[in-house]
């Protein structure tokens, strides 16, 4: 009895050790894409918003000693 009641906690051991690997290897594939996706629009949202404030902020130098 013991050694059968081993051998299904192996198995199931086994079977969450596969689940674990399925949800890491989602995780490092899917989600990290995303991620990646969204933090290039942000930088680029950023720079743009720098951008336009920079030139205003010139524009406003420029004409002020003008």
């Amino acid at each position: 009895m013991t050694e059968q009641s081993n051998k299904e906690m192996i198995i199931e051991l086994r079977g969450e050790i596969k689940l674990i690997h399925q949800k890491i290897d989602t995780l490092t594939n899917n989600h990290m894409h995303h991620f990646d996706l969204d933090l290039a629009r942000l930088t680029k949202f950023l720079v743009t918003i720098s951008t336009i404030l920079f030139s205003g902020l010139i524009t406003l130098l420029y004409r002020s000693f003008m």
